[in-house]
C-alpha cells in the first residue's frame, strides 16, 4: 500500500510542478493587457485556486506514504507557501 501511495505522491507532485509552469505562462500572457484598459487575469486566478488543492492533495498523500517527517513538514511548507502567495494580491488593498 506504501509503494502505491509513494506513486501517487510522486504524481501529484509533478502536477503541482507542471501547473506552477502553467501559472507562470498564463502571468506572462496576461501582461501585454495590463497596458490596456482590459486588465484581466482571471485564468491566472482561478488557475490559481486550482494549485492550491493541489498542494493539500500532495499534504494529503504525503501522510501514508511512510516516507518520514521531512516530507510531510516539506507538503505542508508548500501548503503555507501557497497560502502565503495567494493572500498577497489583498495585503494592502485600500491603505
Amino acid at each position: 500500500m506504501q509503494s502505491v501511495m509513494r506513486q501517487i505522491h510522486a504524481g501529484v507532485a509533478w502536477l503541482l510542478v507542471g501547473s506552477l509552469v502553467v501559472q507562470v505562462w498564463l502571468a506572462g500572457m496576461g501582461i501585454p493587457q495590463l497596458a490596456g484598459s482590459g486588465a484581466s487575469f482571471d485564468l491566472h486566478r482561478n488557475v490559481g485556486y486550482l494549485i492550491g488543492v493541489v498542494a493539500l492533495v500532495l499534504v494529503l498523500t504525503a501522510l501514508p506514504t511512510g516516507l518520514g517527517r521531512r516530507r510531510i513538514l516539506q507538503s505542508l511548507g508548500i501548503l503555507g507557501l501557497y497560502i502565503v502567495q495567494s493572500s498577497l494580491p489583498y495585503v494592502g488593498v485600500g491603505a
